[in-house]
């Protein structure tokens, strides 16, 4: 409204001015005024009129540039606030966004990992030592089969016989394993006591 009202008031002056000069011009023809004297008063009109279209040019870009910053202004003014929201997220406590349940699981998880990871290579060799062993047993057993079996088919198939019952977890047979292991170990035992006593004799 404030806008329409300056560029009302700019028309309004130069309608002003237009009845001013038709009002002289009249009055001229009226008191019947020489022609020197009427183009001489045509021509000040003239520059009269010059001047005030010249200011009225610039009064109406002023107001117009006045009217774009009064909208530029409002549009600012209208304009939501942008605030810079910065998320912020806590492991523990009140504001984590994580439940107690899922915290005790990952750390379980981490617990039951570095375990794993820590008897993995103690396992891997415990695996290869066994695999070395059994490997050492089966030549074991090879050689001894096929070296009685090229002496003695009898005692070859002693062999073969013996080994089906140990497959078949023949309960006399690894009775009979046990006694002998252990008859075994205590005479290893034995032997290597009287060598220490040996030993300590030498000593002396």
């Amino acid at each position: 409204m404030e806008e329409n009202k300056k560029v009302l008031y700019l028309m309004q002056n130069v309608c002003d001015k237009l009845d001013t000069l038709e009002s002289n011009i009249n009055t001229i023809r009226e008191n019947k005024i020489d022609n020197k004297t009427f183009g001489e008063f045509i021509e000040s009109q003239k520059q009269i009129l010059m001047k005030q279209h010249k200011l009225n040019i610039n009064q109406t870009s002023a107001f117009l540039s006045i009217i774009k910053i009064e909208e530029s202004i409002k549009s600012l003014s209208n304009k939501p606030n942008i605030i810079n929201q910065k998320k912020e997220y806590y492991l523990f406590g009140k504001d984590t966004p994580f439940t107690s349940k899922l915290l005790l699981s990952i750390i379980t998880f981490i617990l039951i990992a570095f375990s794993g990871f820590k008897y993995i290579p103690s396992y891997l060799n415990e695996n290869s030592e066994l695999k070395t062993e059994r490997d050492e047993y089966k030549l074991f057993y090879e050689y001894f089969f096929l070296d009685a079996y090229s002496k003695n088919n009898k005692t070859s198939k002693n062999i073969a016989s013996i080994l089906n019952d140990i497959q078949q977890k023949d309960t006399v047979l690894l009775r009979y394993v046990h006694k002998l292991s252990k008859q075994y170990n205590t005479q290893l035992k034995k032997e290597a006591l009287e060598k220490q006593l040996e030993d300590l004799e030498k000593g002396r």
